[in-house]
């Protein structure tokens, strides 16, 4: 599926309410695309912060018989405005909202403007209906007998992090995996922990097949607990063995949790999640290293971390990964990053914008041969999108 695709399922999604067909394109989907992570979380806040609002508004409130009797019938009234306004109103954020922001306008006048039969400042009071047969009576739907306010949803926040983003060829692999209890009750889930998957890119388009799955985890058992901002973590090595126990070829994988495993409370819920991917590089030939760098650099709100540098017969090449600094998703800079470099101490070189990967990896490729005797290389991040630097790293290669 496409964005736009996407995106009109995204309200569904939060409310457990698509298909298995749909879930498992939003599941593909969500992890390879920060713009839909994005609105999702928007959304997801969205809705949060209206059913926060509505339930500290009516908390204490016990509407009248004769509310309940206006409020149902101006409902079910085919009133043109109204459908007109229904009409405009199409967009996923707004379907999310309606529901919510026409209970808070009708109690907000309610309990505002005491407009509506039955309040007056949080109290209910028994309006004057008349008693001439020409004034139509309101019509009485028993009152509840109590209003606790929306119940919380169960969300969980999946989080999936590497040490870093490349990896040298058959070099051990290591995914540290939260899960996070992101609502405002307790949650009970499981299996504890769920499946973890390791993909190949692919599936992200809706033209492309499904990512194949190259290696499973097997899940725990049983349940776990967690209560309002809970965390659950654990780690999974992987060896960049398949299912089949043969090395996976060189290229680029993601980590995956499968949550159409994942039972919230009983049944299907919401999640919503990032997971970063990784590099596995060719082996290399006699006489190339690796140099192993892990420097880092603040960047306004993320972290430039220059991961390490390859030295080959043939030419350099360099591999940076941008984070956010509080460990969250990376802010939305996908955007290529300019660089320069100098070999001990000599005139700098550019190293022109970077190759971007999964969003967050920039790879600086095929520079010239850095002499076998060189001491030292000195690299500059000098662009960041519209960020001037510079962020400049010293690398000893001896």
């Amino acid at each position: 599926m496409k964005c736009d695709e996407i995106s009109e399922l995204l309200a569904a999604y939060l409310d457990a309410e698509t298909t298995p067909e749909e879930r498992r394109h939003l599941e593909t989907h969500l992890p390879t695309c920060e713009k839909c992570r994005g609105e999702l979380r928007l959304l997801d806040s969205t809705r949060e912060d209206l059913r926060r609002a509505l339930r500290e508004r009516v908390a204490d409130v016990e509407p009248s018989p004769q509310v309940w009797g206006w409020v149902r019938q101006r409902i079910e009234s085919k009133n043109p405005f109204w459908e007109k306004v229904s009409a405009m109103m199409t967009s996923p954020v707004w379907r999310v909202a309606i529901p919510l922001v026409t209970v808070l306008i009708v109690f907000g006048a309610l309990l505002g403007t005491g407009v509506l039969p039955g309040f007056r400042g949080g109290q209910v009071t028994t309006p004057t209906v008349p008693t001439t047969p020409t004034v139509p009576t309101t019509p009485t739907v028993p009152a509840p007998q109590t209003h606790p306010g929306l119940p919380p949803r169960s969300v969980l926040d999946l989080g999936i992090v590497s040490n870093k983003s490349v990896y040298s060829f058959g070099e051990l692999i290591t995914f540290e995996i939260s899960i996070i209890n992101v609502s405002h009750a307790a949650i009970v889930f499981g299996p504890d922990p769920p499946t973890t998957q390791i993909k190949l890119p692919g599936g992200v388009s809706g033209q492309e097949p499904e990512p194949e799955t190259v290696a499973t985890f097997t899940p725990g058992s049983g349940e776990v607990k967690l209560e309002p901002g809970g965390e659950l973590t654990w780690s999974v090595a992987w060896d960049q063995r398949d299912s089949r126990g043969q090395q996976v070829p060189p290229g680029p994988y993601f980590p995956n949790i499968k949550v159409s495993d994942i039972i919230i409370d009983g049944k299907a819920g919401p999640r919503i999640g990032t997971a970063s991917g990784i590099l596995i590089q060719p082996p290399l030939e006699p006489g190339e290293r690796v140099v192993e760098v892990n420097q880092s650099r603040s960047v306004e709100s993320n972290v430039f971390t220059l991961e390490r540098i390859e030295l080959k017969t043939g030419g350099m090449d360099i591999y940076a990964s941008v984070r956010a600094a509080d460990n969250a998703s990376v802010n939305i800079y996908v955007v290529n990053a300019e660089a320069e470099y100098g070999i001990d101490g000599g005139p700098l070189k550019k190293a022109g914008p970077s190759e971007i990967l999964h969003n967050t990896l920039h790879i600086w490729k095929s520079l010239p041969p850095v002499p076998a005797d060189a001491g030292e290389i000195t690299f500059t991040i000098t662009r960041f999108g519209n960020l001037e630097g510079p962020w400049e790293f010293k690398v000893p290669l001896q």
